[in-house]
């Protein structure tokens, strides 16, 4: 923001920061569950399936690759460029609250939550 008051550059303060573990459960009443066909440019997500999550322990002693990984999945993330790219798949740009972008493409069946 400038001295008049102006916004330069996305809200970044709605998007928690630092690492989700794989354990994180979400919380009735500030987080939903959705699908990935239904995602939607501005929502705020991370993978519902602890699967799809690294673990950010890891991230101490990962390669590049497991850290990129790690910091793409482990994170909240609003969504950007939302694309349905073919039947089965979406692609967005996930924003995240230190102000990183990372694209991802995933299959449209995978859910995510939501911060309401």
């Amino acid at each position: 923001m400038n001295n008049n008051g102006e916004n330069f550059g996305p809200d970044l303060s709605r998007i928690p920061r630092g690492f989700v573990g794989r354990d994180y459960i979400m919380r009735p009443g500030f987080e939903d569950v959705v699908r990935g066909s239904k995602l939607k440019n501005g929502m705020v997500v991370l993978y519902e399936d602890p699967v799809f999550r690294r673990d950010p322990e890891e991230r101490h002693e990962a390669s590049a690759m497991t850290l990129n990984h790690i910091l793409m999945t482990s994170r909240w993330c609003e969504v950007t460029d939302f694309v349905q790219m073919r039947p089965d798949l979406i692609s967005f740009v996930g924003l995240y609250a230190d102000g990183t972008k990372i694209s991802r493409t995933c299959n449209r069946s995978l859910y995510f939550y939501v911060k309401n």
